[in-house]
């Protein structure tokens, strides 16, 4: 047997000369029994048994049929051991070798499997169910392994093992639930079973269930100790975060030494101990001693990683200066220039620009909500194709996107609460959970001063959020985190349906819901209109909430003043395209205080002016609710339709409508010496927007001009005329001059 372990085979001659000096020393009539057996196995004929006929018929008989069965399997002739299987395990067991050894594993399995069930043999199915995870078939090698559960019941010695073996299956083949499941039937079993304890942690932490895997690994009482580098690694992220223990950081240290050389692992230590710092958990002053250390060490040998790295504190202009170059290059690179260009009209999804900038999905997805470029989720052109999957969403299961989410959040909770309950069966996947938890994270420890690249500067900037802002971030944040967490989910740790994506084992929490959808032929919830069109170009229903809105005003579980507020409340967030309408706009605005954010920046896009006029009534009535108060907001809403109209028209159109809505403007009755600058301003700053030039508001000035001389006469038109651009800036006086002095009576 020793020579069997050493050769990995029984055919090996050196195991067959083994077990003839075996035959030659067996006396007794077992001793020979095992011995011949020994050498059938071992490819050799069959000694002469006869004499133990009398006292073990039976094993005498086996021996020879198997010796029968071996006797054809020269040079792969496996016809006598295929035709003998069923009449003895043992036959079937080498048959299953044979298998393995021409490499076929799944057959080897089969094998195993049929005989075990011939026999109702829970060891061989667990041969089977070992050869089927071999063969990476880890859906029968489950099936084997439960099998195997039945037919040995509750009392079972080898339980463990097979539960064991159900979580590396079921975790192999992405089902985590499941694997849970197994992981803590495993632990129940032993409770200070440690492969047990890691794996059920390893399960919750895929789960997005950091507190359950902590108090896992901490249930005996003190931390279960890593033992290799994935769970040390684990260790650490869960303990850094949850460790009351001040002695906490003394030990991770003290566990970084086991991989010295471990750039990435020793990278992270680091990385997550300085994390620490910043928190209210306990750190004694000897471990921040120490941790300093271990940190200069680490830049002094690896001084170009990118695991964990430091900007030296002492010259903040260094600091700047490199923050600034970093951002440089990135602004110039053409290819993420174009990328984020795209992004920003609502043509690539949202997810890459969290690729781009190392955020995470939720993050950018709330951070849209809060100014330009905005949210890209409504979608005219789609009528017919989201109102077919929400009628989808009745009958099959819906997977909600993180930019759901954040939509949900944003509204009434009871409307959010109705919303879900449209929807026959709702789930959403553990990596998005995990993925706003991640954000709520990170944005309650950010500052809210971020260095950013001016465009037009061209150079690094300072720029600090309004409290106001920042606040409004994390509270829809942490609503989204909150709903995510309420709903069912599934894990999603790896991308298995998507094309030339199968296999993508990185973070990519933005396509887990779109990934789980076509798998499962679901339906998917999303607001990110360039992930819906992507979603449907491959078969998946897709539908957005604002289009759901509109079903349930339809179905009337949502009243036509309540579904008008609530797409009210997404345009007030930024919700790009929504169709115009003077009302919806109006009252958008209205709770805005008029104020020239989220309505301003949606009448700048084409998409609104499919009612010129009412889009023009609208900014100018904006103006006069604000023009003495807010000027600069006024100039904004001018700016805002400007743009927008520009976009919206023909080019061959383009000055004759601009001249007009320069016209209206000029002739407000809001339009006075105090107020003009600000109207210039407004409209000067939306042609230099679009690059139109400001013939077109030369034009009006000259026709507002000609109307006054018709009106009052040429000289005191003229004082008239000068006297509103008093407060002008001295370049619109001389230009008021100049339409003065050249103008001719018609």
């Amino acid at each position: 047997m020793l020579e069997e372990r050493r050769a990995d085979s029984s055919d090996d001659q050196r195991v067959a000369d083994a077990w003839q000096r075996t035959w030659d020393a067996a006396t007794a009539g077992p001793d020979q029994l095992i011995a011949a057996m020994g050498l059938v196995e071992s490819g050799q004929d069959l000694p002469d048994i006869s004499h133990l006929k009398d006292d073990y018929p039976e094993a005498v008989a086996d021996l020879e049929k198997l010796a029968h069965a071996l006797s054809g399997t020269a040079d792969g002739d496996l016809s006598i051991l295929r035709a003998n299987a069923n009449q003895n395990p043992t036959v079937a067991v080498k048959l299953a070798q044979r298998y393995q050894q021409l490499g076929d594993l799944e057959k080897a399995a089969a094998t195993m499997q049929e005989a075990a069930t011939h026999w109702r043999d829970a060891q061989l199915m667990t041969l089977a169910a070992r050869g089927y995870q071999r063969a990476r078939n880890y859906e029968k090698s489950k099936e084997c392994a439960e099998s195997a559960l039945r037919i040995a019941g509750p009392g079972w010695a080898a339980q463990g093992a097979m539960y064991e073996l159900l979580v590396e299956t079921e975790s192999a083949a992405g089902n985590w639930e499941k694997a849970t499941d197994a992981a803590i039937t495993l632990l129940r079993l032993d409770p200070h079973n440690l492969d047990a304890r890691w794996a059920l942690a390893k399960c919750y932490v895929t789960r997005a269930q950091p507190d359950e895997a902590w108090q896992t690994l901490t249930e005996l009482g003190e931390a279960a100790t890593p033992r290799r580098r994935d769970e040390a690694i684990l260790w650490v992220q869960l303990g850094a975060r949850m460790s009351t223990d001040p002695q906490f950081a003394g030990r991770a240290l003290e566990l970084m030494q086991h991989w010295p050389q471990d750039e990435e692992l020793l990278g992270r230590f680091l990385a997550v101990l300085l994390w620490r710092t910043t928190t209210t958990q306990p750190m004694t002053a000897e471990a921040a001693e120490l941790l300093r250390d271990a940190s200069s060490d680490y830049l002094e040998r690896f001084p170009d990683s990118v695991y964990f790295r430091a900007l030296d504190a002492s010259d903040p202009r260094a600091i700047f200066e490199e923050l600034g170059q970093r951002l440089r290059r990135e602004y110039e690179d053409e290819d993420r220039r174009e990328i984020r260009e795209q992004i920003e009209q609502g043509q690539f999804p949202l997810g890459m620009l969290a690729l781009m900038n190392g955020r995470s999905y939720a993050e950018v997805c709330v951070r849209l909500t809060e100014g330009p470029p905005g949210f890209f989720a409504s979608d005219p052109t789609s009528y017919v194709w989201e109102a077919s999957a929400i009628q989808a969403a009745l009958t099959r299961r819906v997977v909600v996107d993180t930019s759901a989410a954040v939509s949900l959040a944003l509204l009434e909770p009871g409307a959010a609460e109705r919303l879900l309950g449209f929807c026959q069966s709702i789930v959403t996947t553990d990596q998005i959970l995990g993925d706003a938890l991640h954000a709520v994270e990170s944005l309650a420890l950010r500052s809210d001063t971020t260095v950013v690249w001016n465009a037009e500067e061209e150079r690094a900037t300072l720029h600090v959020a309004p409290e106001e802002q920042t606040r409004a971030l994390r509270g829809t944040l942490e609503r989204a985190a909150d709903l995510v967490r309420l709903l069912p989910r599934v894990a999603r740790p790896e991308l298995r349906a998507l094309p030339r994506m199968r296999g993508e084992r990185a973070p990519q929490a933005w396509l887990t819901a779109f990934d789980y959808a076509k798998e499962h032929n679901a339906v998917l919830w999303c607001d990110d209109r360039a992930l819906r069109t992507v979603a449907r170009s491959v078969g998946v229903p897709a539908f957005g909430t604002l289009a759901l809105i509109d079903a349930c005003q339809r179905e009337q579980t949502v009243p036509l003043q309540e579904a008008m507020v609530l797409r009210a409340e997404l345009l007030r967030h930024f919700y790009m395209d929504i169709p115009f309408s003077g009302e919806l706009y109006e009252f958008a605005a209205q709770a805005d205080g008029w104020q020239a954010r989220a309505v301003a920046t949606a009448i700048a896009r084409p998409t609104a002016w499919t009612d010129a006029q009412a889009v023009v009534r609208l900014a100018l009535n904006a103006v006069a609710q604000i023009v003495n108060s807010e000027p600069d907001h006024a100039a904004a809403w001018l700016k805002a339709a400007y743009v927008g109209l520009w976009r919206a028209t023909l080019p061959s159109h383009r000055a004759a409508n601009l001249e007009k809505l320069s016209i209206q403007a000029l002739t407000q009755p809001w339009v006075s010496a105090s107020s003009l600058p600000f109207l210039l301003t407004g409209l000067r700053n939306g042609a230099t927007e679009v690059q139109s030039g400001d013939s077109p508001l030369m034009t009006a000035l000259a026709r507002y001009y000609g109307g006054l001389v018709q009106q009052m006469g040429h000289p005191r038109a003229g004082t008239e005329f000068m006297n509103l651009f008093s407060h002008a800036a001295t370049a619109d006086k001389s230009a008021a001059a100049r339409i003065v002095l050249t103008h001719r009576d018609s």
